[in-house]
């Protein structure tokens, strides 16, 4: 089974150990002015189904992803399944006029 580490090395993007990060784009940082190159403009997602991607740069806007399975990598709008809230929650944002967009 591929890995997360084994994901992101395959694209070029740093593997951190943590959930969601973010780090440099491998497609367009090296392109911006020196004082913006370090920037973090890649924002990288990994949970249980696999790793997502994207980049926050305007000229780039590269997305991307893999699930671990080995099924196809995710296209653009498609999204992993969120659990649903707990009723506790639900109530809160009820409570509050925040709208349940997981319903």
């Amino acid at each position: 089974m591929t890995t997360a580490a084994d994901v992101l090395r395959e694209h070029g993007i740093e593997w951190k150990d943590a959930p969601r990060y973010y780090t440099t784009c491998p497609r367009c940082s090296h392109l911006r002015t020196r004082k913006h190159q370090k920037s973090k403009c890649l924002g990288v997602t990994v949970d249980a189904d696999g790793v997502r991607w994207g980049s926050n740069h305007d000229d780039c806007r590269w997305t991307g992803g893999q699930r671990f399975n080995g099924a196809a990598p995710k296209q653009n709008g498609e999204r992993f399944e969120v659990a649903s809230r707990p009723a506790a929650k639900i109530e809160d944002f009820e409570r509050r006029f925040i709208p349940n967009v997981l319903q």
